[in-house]
């Protein structure tokens, strides 16, 4: 279930533990971020992207629901408080799709909508549209 392996990330993401984060990705995954623009890409990027964000305050990301689509993907609703480029801090309102394959982060991306979140993934499949490259 792709359930336990969400549940596992969003620990470690909280705890700030990336090198955890870094053991729940799939070998060829692509994660997206709020804070590194929400495309799936590079994790490592990712992570540096995570941990940026967190250096302050004011950043926060919270789940307040979580969906199972099917045997790899979940939807998860929340929202990220940040600083804004004018400096106020702001709070958006977004939606993550995660895509787990071999009980592993494989694919996450971020939406605005649930509907885009899983109008994507019905479309573009495990993969997001995304390949992987070496």
């Amino acid at each position: 279930m792709p359930f336990r392996v969400v549940t596992e990330c969003l620990n470690a993401h909280r705890a700030k533990d990336w090198q955890r984060l870094r053991e729940l990705f799939h070998p060829e995954a692509r994660i997206g971020v709020f804070a590194g623009g929400g495309a799936p890409g590079n994790p490592e990027e990712a992570i540096a992207a995570m941990a940026t964000a967190h250096e302050t305050l004011v950043y926060q990301a919270d789940i307040e629901s979580v969906r199972v689509l099917d045997d790899h993907a979940v939807v998860l609703k929340g929202y990220v408080q940040y600083r804004a480029e004018d400096e106020r801090i702001t709070r958006a309102d977004k939606v993550w799709l995660y895509v787990v394959v071999d009980d592993k982060l494989f694919r996450s991306q971020v939406f605005e909508t649930e509907a885009a979140a899983v109008g994507a993934y019905r479309q573009l499949g495990l993969n997001l549209g995304v390949v992987s490259s070496p």
